[in-house]
């Protein structure tokens, strides 16, 4: 894999993000209003303080961990980052925005991924032969690969102590999709297609941001995924920090995620909840009704959801103190039980073949259980795309603003396209036998922004 220099971005850090001990007494208001805003962050939890999901369920009847057995508690290990070795989480029992991960020796590495063109087909079963199978990952190809495959920067705050040459690094990878597994939404481990590296700076130096940078073209001149339908794309991308040396460790107070913004225009004109109507409703969006798709086989049902009779008791609104850009954004309040979603007017693309379509979105969250964005085609159709809700667990949670990718496949050619924004709560049916689950008292909270449509396969022409 190709090495990258360090590179010393500490420089152009405004004052007003200064570690101090007021900033650490604050960091969660401040993470959300000043570093998320100079960057859309695709990674989940990126300042490590978000603890909301167990990976240690507590089985309830028989040898079963239900899913109320997951949200809402706490397992001592930051949500969605993947640790191993000799990794430390200081103050882990104090307020967010206290927490302190270290790295040290002899051996220790934080990951996680994200989803880039990780699409879902309702059509095939895959995985968990026991409740039914889940929507397998499909390939996809595209014959205009750098359109969907753009350049890529991972953005590093640490601080280290006595840092040996070379013992600390960072990777940025892009993968293909990898098989259902019942333990990462994101699939089995698949080998890089490509990745690039650098090693952190070393001895003891103060807090500082250090950048690494994969660039699609060269993504593109490693990879040999190409046939006749075009180059195979990368299913996730990736982010590890590395330690490895006898002494020192490291802290790191922020990992950010960027990826270059799409080329092709943007086709929702009314995504940042702008305009209201005269009721202060958002103009181009339909009011909120109940969501009702699960994955395929009733998996759902049969680990006791069964809210679905039950009326949606969370207020949607527009939202003038929380947004992300501009003067307004979409909150959705998500008590137990409820499942709710709004959908986009429908936005014209009259394919003459079908081609993929990314939607992004920024997203606010707070205690908050599920999340999809879905997209109906112009028949009703749900088009395959990356299934937030999913059997194994996802932590949603309690974070500050960040950017989420979804990317559709239309099966056939579509004439329109409309967006939907949707949530779960909490599950707020329990069997008599489970006992008590305290964890299911969370009222879940959503703010959407700046939700953008491209269809980046398109010609000018088209």
């Amino acid at each position: 894999m190709p090495a990258k220099t360090f590179r010393d971005v500490s420089a152009p850090y405004h004052r007003g993000m200064r570690a101090s001990r007021f900033r650490r007494a604050f960091m969660a208001l401040a993470l959300s209003v000043t570093a998320d805003r100079a960057g859309a962050n695709l990674l989940r939890n990126g300042s490590f303080q978000d603890d909301w999901l167990t990976l240690l369920p507590q089985n309830q009847t028989l040898h079963w961990g239900y899913s109320t057995g997951f949200q809402n508690r706490r397992d001592y290990n930051p949500d969605t980052w993947v640790l191993s070795g000799s990794w430390g989480w200081r103050n882990a029992d104090g307020p967010p925005g206290t927490r302190r991960m270290i790295l040290e020796g002899p051996r220790s590495e934080a990951y996680q991924r994200v989803n880039w063109v990780l699409v879902h087909d309702d059509r095939r079963r895959d995985g968990f032969p026991d409740a039914g199978g889940f929507p397998a990952p499909a390939l996809q190809r595209s014959r205009n690969p750098l359109v969907l495959v753009r350049d890529l920067t991972l953005r590093l705050r640490v601080r280290g102590e006595n840092v040996p040459k070379d013992a600390a690094s960072a990777e940025l990878a892009f993968a293909p999709p990898g098989g259902i597994v019942a333990n990462d939404p994101l699939g089995a481990l698949t080998k890089a297609t490509f990745a690039v590296s650098t090693a952190l700076p070393s001895g003891t130096f103060p807090w500082r941001w250090v950048e690494l940078r994969l660039p699609a073209a060269q993504w593109l001149g490693a990879t040999q995924a190409s046939g006749a339908e075009g180059t195979a794309l990368p299913g996730v991308a990736s982010v590890a920090i590395r330690y490895s040396g006898p002494a020192g460790h490291i802290e790191i107070e922020r990992a950010e995620l960027l990826a270059a913004e799409p080329v092709a225009p943007n086709l929702l004109p009314l995504g940042g909840f702008e305009s209201q109507d005269a009721t202060g409703w958002p103009l181009g969006w339909s009011r909120p009704e109940k969501y009702r798709y699960f994955p395929p086989a009733l998996y759902y049902l049969f680990n006791t959801w069964h809210n679905g009779p039950a009326e949606n008791r969370g207020l949607v609104a527009s939202d003038t103190l929380m947004p992300h850009e501009g003067g307004a954004s979409l909150k959705m309040i998500v008590p137990a039980g409820d499942e709710v979603q709004v959908s986009s007017a429908p936005i014209a693309l009259n394919q003459t073949e079908p081609r993929l379509i990314e939607v992004s979105a920024w997203i606010r969250t707070d205690q908050l259980n599920m999340l999809q964005i879905d997209g109906l085609s112009d028949t009703g159709e749900r088009l395959d795309g990356f299934n937030f809700i999913h059997k194994a667990p996802v932590s949603i949670g309690t974070d500050g603003w960040r950017l989420l990718r979804q990317v559709f496949r239309p099966r056939h050619p579509i004439r329109s396209l409309r967006a939907i924004l949707a949530a779960r709560g909490v599950n707020g049916y329990t069997l008599g036998d489970t006992g008590s689950t305290p964890q299911a008292n969370a009222t879940g909270t959503i703010w959407w922004d700046d939700v953008r449509v491209y269809e980046p396969e398109a010609t000018a022409a088209d």
